[in-house]
């Protein structure tokens, strides 16, 4: 069986939020009646530059996560246990009932048994 080459991926992808310039010789849809003006065309090497992180992308970035790191587990954790309390305080009435049968089984059972020894 064969399998694909891996490629590197790339450290950053572009994302929908960035803005896509066109070029020179392409012309909007026209907005009212009149065409948008024409947007300079940029080379490949220029729009490669700007997709590449500078050396202060990277601190922020690694900045981030650094506080991610000190704040995201206490963050999750307090999540996880609101849910958890909201879950065994639905739980907690049914758990009860079901614990107390066990116990007056488990005291019947052994009273049961004591009787039985008890008999000649």
């Amino acid at each position: 069986m064969k399998t694909a080459p891996t490629k590197s991926m790339p450290r950053f992808f572009p994302t929908l939020t960035e803005v896509v310039q066109l070029p020179e010789h392409s012309v909007g849809l026209p907005v009212n009646g009149a065409p948008t003006p024409a947007v300079p065309a940029i080379s490949l090497a220029d729009a490669a530059l700007r997709t590449h992180p500078t050396a202060i992308e990277d601190e922020i970035a690694a900045q981030v996560l650094r506080d991610l790191a000190i704040v995201l587990p206490a963050r999750v954790q307090a999540a996880a246990e609101s849910v958890i309390q909201a879950h065994w305080t639905a739980l907690a009435p049914t758990m009860n009932r079901a614990l107390e049968l066990v116990v007056r089984e488990c005291v019947q059972e052994a009273l049961s048994r004591q009787q039985s020894a008890l008999k000649p």
